[in-house]
């Protein structure tokens, strides 16, 4: 059931990405690592429009700092003024989002 839920989930994302001419930047790592089984998974997607995806290298930084995510380094290759943030702290230190609204309906 794993498997077939993970392509389903492929699947969407994809036709999201195609639908909105967005792109991945993730290389394929993994971000996350299950610290009883040790199993890993990437659960943090990193997403930009077609124009800027290559002005971006993406990364995932190996210290945990006692976390079971890695931290992703996302690095521009322009010196122009980045993108404003679609992930902003909020009280409690939770994330929000404040991109627009078809990524806000994909949480």
């Amino acid at each position: 059931m794993g498997l077939l839920q993970n392509d389903v989930r492929r699947k969407l994302v994809g036709d999201l990405l195609l639908k909105h001419n967005l792109s991945l930047l993730n290389d394929g790592s993994y971000t996350y690592l299950h610290p009883t089984t040790g199993s890993s998974s990437a659960v943090d997607l990193s997403i930009a429009t077609q124009s800027l995806y290559l002005d971006f290298s993406w990364q995932v930084i190996t210290d945990q700092h006692g976390s079971d995510q890695f931290p992703v380094g996302i690095h521009s290759y322009t010196t122009t003024t980045p993108p404003p943030k679609l992930l902003q702290k909020s009280p409690g230190s939770c994330l929000k989002l404040t991109g627009p609204p078809f990524v806000r309906k994909l949480l």
